[in-house]
């Protein structure tokens, strides 16, 4: 008889460079010991699929893919005489965020290697972990009923093309924005292949959400000043 365990978590979300993934890899392939183990990383690029057997591969065709993965799946497995032993990760989608899922014989190994998956995501965690697609939708219905809320307590309407109609406007749309496209500018975990990312694309998450605070405090401040 075999008995297989199965352990899966959710992901921080995290960036790291191809050296901080392959610093992982090798404290993973370190718990399977002296059985023979593969690793696979697996990318998506427009409609092409590429799948590597190394970190040192992915370097020597780095032209192929994106500098920024943002669609990926790493992975090491191998077998033992007790079973197969696998440990998977990826990053998330439009409807799944990036977790890692381990399956082998021993729950203490399954356990082990998904807390090791688990840090490594913690200590390259992004500061908007914690931004959930729900956080931008109620900011953003709450925001799209101020022009009901101003009209219920007295005050004036945001109308004309004044700059508190503007930032309402701007604020209700980034806000709309930032969460029908919370996959995209929020990523949940990405791998930068190589140097060369421009200063606006490294910073493209700041500069969103900071236009879409900068809009939303304008739209307050000026309903604020609305009274008579």
């Amino acid at each position: 008889m075999k008995r297989t365990f199965d352990r899966e978590q959710v992901l921080s979300a995290f960036r790291c460079d191809l050296a901080a993934l392959e610093s992982l890899l090798q404290t993973l392939s370190a718990t399977f010991k002296d059985t023979k183990y593969h690793i696979s990383i697996s990318v998506k690029n427009g409609g092409e699929e590429f799948d590597f057997g190394s970190v040192e591969e992915v370097r020597q065709h780095a032209e192929l893919v994106p500098l920024v993965l943002r669609q990926f799946r790493v992975g090491i497995f191998g077998i033992d005489e007790d079973g197969t032993r696998s440990c998977y990760f990826h990053s998330g989608s439009l409807l799944s965020r990036a977790s890692v899922r381990a399956t082998g014989p021993d729950v203490a190994w399954t356990a082990g290697v998904t807390e090791v998956v688990k840090d490594f995501a913690q200590r390259n965690s992004r500061w908007y972990k914690v931004l959930r697609p729900w956080v931008f939708w109620l900011l953003a219905t709450v925001t799209s009923f101020l022009p009901g809320v101003s009209a219920v307590f007295g005050l004036r309407k945001l109308s004309g093309w004044s700059l508190g109609s503007l930032g309402y406007l701007t604020s209700v749309s980034v806000l709309w924005m930032l969460f029908f496209l919370h996959h995209v500018i929020f990523p949940d975990a990405t791998i930068i292949t190589r140097p060369g990312e421009s200063w606006p694309r490294r910073y493209a998450t700041e500069i969103a959400t900071l236009t879409a605070l900068i809009s939303l405090m304008i739209s307050l401040f000026s309903l604020a000043m609305a009274r008579g």
